[in-house]
């Protein structure tokens, strides 16, 4: 079954593999260490929340030694897998059918049909790479043929699936045939894995008997901060409130935008620049923002320059209606920001209190406004405050520590 109507489907679709060949089996491999493949639907790019997790977790497979980093893009026009290096890394391309998307019996029929071909293929792969731990990431119910596999005891690895938020808030909206099939996977994997707590309570509604749930925080990556340039510098003499997130609603940037205009009517001086890549909501916020020359919009900026820029700001804000987990306030942590966020899931776990940052209501934006204003005027709380929250994210939310747990599974 063609997932069309997934649209994580076509992110990145423009990336291309570094080298290959046609040759689906053909590359001469001398490392017999087992290998852990990290699998995703999309070509990997370095942009984006889940790449940045998956290019993490795979530089710290390389580190540890123990098992062999293998990457996996589940591309639906490979009929055959096509291996090839992408970003250093062995990669391979293959497709891994769905057995429904919109919970039709036309569709489980369409998968069963391609069944045996499908588990043909998919296992000369695991046992020709000696996987050892098949690592989904937004997985929907792409796994089904990996549990099939497990059942008949034609694979006998680990199965660990990554969840980062959307992927969960699409399983709860599918019809019930689809939400029926991805319980009975996530209750055969080997282990659930959302990148926070809050997400983990809404896997659970999803199916409130999941006993295989283990809660692991993303880290944060300083490696591509160093030797970055700015997309533009600071004005003199000017306040500098930065955001970052993708240009869709969830990430409430309108809220955003209103709660600034609240504080420059009171400081001139103050500027708010908003970083991401382009979404949904790219007209809405360009028509928000036309003609407003303290507002400047940053898209697709590269992750290196993006956090070389947000280093000049004075505060950080998050405005997000939803956010499962918050990798932007650990990179805005790093710099010792002092940081604004709504209460929007994965941030809580982050700020735990007032010590650390402040915590206001989604979509409240005399709140945001007032909290935003109140950093700008007392500096000295708000470096105190930036300080803590640095030596907090430092200790606590390191790849390492989240790769140690990731290993810990298998």
């Amino acid at each position: 079954m063609k997932p069309k109507d997934c649209a994580h489907r076509d992110t990145d679709r423009g990336q291309r593999p570094d080298e290959g060949s046609s040759a689906a089996v053909g590359i001469a491999m001398t490392d017999l260490r087992p290998s852990y493949a990290f699998v995703i639907p999309w070509p990997l790019g370095r942009e984006g929340g889940v790449n940045q997790v998956v290019l993490n977790l795979l530089h710290q497979c390389r580190r540890s030694g123990r098992f062999r980093p293998l990457l996996i893009e589940n591309i639906w026009q490979r009929r055959e897998p096509f291996e090839f290096t992408r970003l250093g890394y062995h990669a391979i391309q293959l497709q891994m059918r769905q057995p429904m998307v919109n919970g039709t019996v036309r569709e489980m029929l369409s998968y069963m049909a391609f069944l045996p071909s499908e588990m043909r293929r998919l296992l000369r792969v695991l046992k020709s790479h000696r996987v050892e731990v098949f690592n989904p990431h937004f997985a929907c119910i792409d796994p089904f043929t990996i549990v099939l596999l497990k059942k008949l005891r034609l694979w006998r690895g680990k199965l660990l699936i990554s969840l980062h938020g959307s992927d969960v808030r699409l399983a709860l909206r599918s019809p019930w045939a689809v939400r029926y099939l991805t319980k009975w996977v996530f209750r055969n994997a080997d282990a659930i894995v959302p990148c926070s707590n809050n997400l983990l309570q809404a896997t659970l509604k999803l199916d409130p008997y999941l006993t295989n749930c283990h809660a692991i925080p993303n880290g944060v990556d300083t490696s591509d901060f160093l030797g970055s340039e700015p997309v533009a510098l600071r004005d003199p003499g000017t306040e500098m409130i930065v955001s970052i997130g993708r240009f869709e609603r969830k990430k409430g940037h309108d809220t955003l935008i209103a709660a600034f205009r609240k504080v420059a009517s009171k400081r001139p001086q103050a500027r708010l620049w908003i970083i991401g890549e382009e979404g949904d909501s790219m007209a809405r916020i360009r028509t928000l923002t036309e003609g407003d020359m303290r507002i400047r919009l940053f898209v697709n900026v590269p992750h290196g320059r993006a956090m070389a820029t947000i280093a000049q700001a004075d505060i950080f804000a998050l405005s997000s209606r939803i956010e499962p987990f918050g990798i932007a306030l650990l990179e805005a942590a790093h710099f010792g920001l002092p940081v604004v966020s709504t209460r929007c899931g994965g941030p809580e776990e982050i700020i735990p209190d007032d010590a650390f940052g402040r915590l206001v209501s989604v979509d409240d934006i005399p709140e945001l406004a007032a909290a935003m204003e109140g950093l700008l005027e007392d500096r000295t709380e708000a470096r105190e405050m930036g300080e803590r929250l640095r030596k907090r994210v430092a200790a606590n939310f390191s790849w390492e520590e989240t790769w140690r747990q990731y290993e810990g599974l298998v």
